[in-house]
């Protein structure tokens, strides 16, 4: 990313256009296949798998973590065979990063969509704001992801971290670009783009350890936070909508992953 004064709108992160495939174990399953006088798998079927499968990857992951997760439990919860979740992907590590991964391609096409139409700095400044706090209210899972892994980077395969901070470092240098455009010097630029991304950060902290689940002001309040780091007036939003209750009963064996008993609201 060009981070000099004169630099242009940074670059998207190539590493997450791409759908990862497991060249290795998806040629070892056709192989099998054929052997067995079966077709191979379509493209269609194994574009229809791989979404299966980390839909529940991404659910079972974000709300028990990672250590307790086995791929057995994925597996449960997506209604297939533990064996099928080899054939895409190599390990639970290997699953684990892509479901990293998904989310944050999530993330990476909210501020897309949020900074492609024209208009004012300010005003996109703003809508950065409004599409990153919904995308808390409605893809909850993905943030419980990225506030594990830098909730506890040791606990998780090593190239998540890495990921993680790429995408934050591509999400404040596309702030800075547009607080530069609205006339902020270079360094506060800088500052208050990386104060918005950590209050960002933060906030996933707070709502997945202090289990704030129930309908309240928090969504309005993130927003107008933002907005006061990028220095920008806020707009009204309509009324916060509730956050995601657990989304069905847990796999067998595993409980909840959340905060210590300790830090529950009294």
């Amino acid at each position: 990313m060009d981070k000099s004064p004169t630099g242009g709108a940074p670059a998207d992160e190539s590493t997450m256009d791409q759908p990862p495939v497991h060249k290795s174990a998806m040629d070892k399953s056709q192989s099998r296949r054929r052997r067995r006088g079966r077709p191979p798998f379509t493209p269609e079927e194994v574009a229809a798998h791989r979404y299966r499968i980390l839909g529940a990857a991404v659910e079972v992951f974000a709300w028990y973590g990672y250590e307790a997760t086995t791929l057995a439990a994925v597996a449960e919860a997506a209604g297939i065979s533990q064996g099928l979740i080899l054939r895409y992907f190599e390990s639970k590590a290997s699953l684990f990063i892509e479901a990293i991964r998904e989310g944050l391609v999530h993330f990476q096409a909210v501020r897309q969509s949020a900074l492609a139409p024209a208009g004012p700095p300010p005003e996109r400044l703003r809508r950065w704001a409004d599409a990153m706090v919904r995308s808390q209210e409605e893809a909850f899972s993905y943030s419980r992801l990225v506030m594990q892994v830098l909730g506890a980077p040791g606990a998780h395969p090593p190239e998540c971290l890495p990921m993680v901070l790429e995408f934050g470092e591509t999400e404040a240098g596309w702030l800075r670009h547009l607080l530069v455009q609205a006339g902020r010097p270079e360094v506060r630029a800088w500052y208050h783009a990386w104060l918005a991304v950590s209050t960002l950060w933060g906030s996933r902290m707070v709502m997945v350890r202090y289990d704030w689940q129930d309908p309240m002001p928090w969504t309005q309040f993130l927003y107008e936070e933002l907005c006061r780091q990028l220095e920008v007036p806020p707009d009204p939003r309509p009324e916060p909508t509730p956050l995601p209750s657990l989304p069905w009963q847990p796999p067998r064996g595993l409980t909840p992953w959340s905060r210590p008993e300790s830090l529950r609201r009294r």
